[in-house]
């Protein structure tokens, strides 16, 4: 009988809940990613667990509407990564009905895990990108059905691969999914986790003190040389505020270069148009460029609205806690490659994990991004100018422009 293999998996622990006889594990590879495995012994080869598995099995929905908008709360828009869309959404739920359950990631300092928000007031702790995988297990899983059972409004937003192995759980169990509100995001990939706790343990090192806080994708006041909406790191250390931009953050030179994303990110099938979710948000950095309505604003998100409950759920929403316009998918899709196809693998992947073992993060990035420092010397003699004369030339996979 076919069953689940753990050089295919994404993580979403969906097999190891679903298996009767308990005989699936989630642990960390080589790599420290969480995948499958089977205990021989336990198995009975019912094949339960490809019923539930995202590889196998995953209910995808055509885009109906795009849209790219933000926050209509100030507060919501400055902690948020981009346009706020994930806690406007759940602030007009928690405003609109009494039972409320938020299922999201949150990261507290190196610990990245999906955990469930009831009151609105905790809902900060989940704003912002993560940039690693977070940790599913039985109990998440658990708490999500009981919350269905109880007829909560559920609100479930993660990355597609996660959120469809959360959706196969949730039909294999046979709970209804009418009050259950699915968001997926546009995903870059993901890194394991034992690579931003390398980083942190770094940081320590280099700043003489243990990081208390860390903000990815923190928003400065504008001014002229620090836009808001730019990619900055906030870290608190020894009540010290250090902000670093992310193009000189070791962990962020690593993410957006593609050196250490999981393996299944590079073939990954929930890229493109067909989604998971009712509802799907990401990042539209350009917007204030490329949109006359959003002149002047730089914290933008895109919206995709999939599912006829999707547009029902944005109708209720748009000029009430989000402020949402119309846009062409084609023009998301040009500056959001995740909408078109997965990332390209480097040829420095395959060497990454032999030099960090050895040498650490921060050296094993200054070793291999070699696009990040060709990039800074180009800069330092010819200008931003010369630089895009050489990507006109050799196209973005040689030199991209930030």
């Amino acid at each position: 009988m076919p069953r689940v293999e753990s050089k295919n998996c994404y993580g979403c622990a969906a097999c190891s809940l679903i298996c009767p006889v308990n005989a699936i594990q989630m642990v960390e590879n080589a790599e420290k990613f969480f995948v499958i495995q089977i205990d021989e012994s336990k198995c009975i080869n019912c094949g339960k667990c490809l019923q539930v598995c995202p590889l196998k099995f995953n209910h995808k929905n055509q885009v109906l509407t795009s849209y790219a908008g933000y926050s209509t709360d100030g507060s919501i828009l400055k902690q948020s990564s981009s346009g706020g869309m994930f806690g406007s959404f759940a602030k007009y739920l928690f405003n609109s009905n009494t039972n409320v359950k938020v299922f999201a990631v949150k990261n507290d300092l190196g610990k990245v895990v999906y955990e469930i928000c009831t009151d609105y007031r905790d809902l900060e702790q989940f704003y912002k990108s993560k940039y690693c995988q977070a940790f599913l297990n039985k109990a998440f899983y658990e708490r999500l059905i009981s919350a269905i059972s109880n007829e909560a409004v559920c609100l479930i937003i993660g990355t597609p691969c996660v959120l469809s192995g959360i959706k196969n759980t949730l039909l294999a169990q046979k709970a209804k999914l009418t009050s259950c509100i699915f968001v997926d995001l546009v995903c870059h990939g993901v890194m394991s986790q034992s690579v931003y706790h390398t980083h942190l343990e770094e940081c320590k090192k280099r700043w003489g003190g243990v990081v208390t806080q860390h903000y990815f994708r923190y928003k400065r006041a504008v001014t002229k040389d620090c836009p808001e909406g730019s990619h900055w790191n906030l870290y608190k250390v020894n009540n010290e505020i250090i902000i670093k931009k992310s193009d000189d953050d070791y962990y962020m030179q690593t993410y957006f270069a593609d050196l250490a994303m999981r393996e299944t990110c590079y073939c990954c099938q929930f890229t493109g148009t067909n989604r998971i979710g009712d509802i799907t948000i990401g990042d539209f950095n350009n917007a204030h460029i490329l949109c006359s309505q959003f002149d002047g604003l730089r914290s933008v998100s895109l919206v995709l609205v999939n599912t006829d409950k999707g547009q029902r759920f944005i109708d209720e929403c748009n000029n009430n806690t989000v402020n949402l316009q119309p846009v062409d998918i084609k023009l998301l899709q040009k500056f959001n490659t995740p909408l078109t196809a997965p990332i390209k693998r480097p040829f420095q992947r395959s060497l990454f994990y032999t030099f960090y073992n050895s040498l650490g993060l921060s050296r094993t990035v200054s070793l291999l991004n070699y696009k990040y420092y060709l990039r800074k010397i180009i800069v330092a003699f010819g200008g931003k100018k010369l630089l895009l004369k050489i990507k006109a030339l050799l196209g973005r996979s040689y030199i991209d422009i930030e």
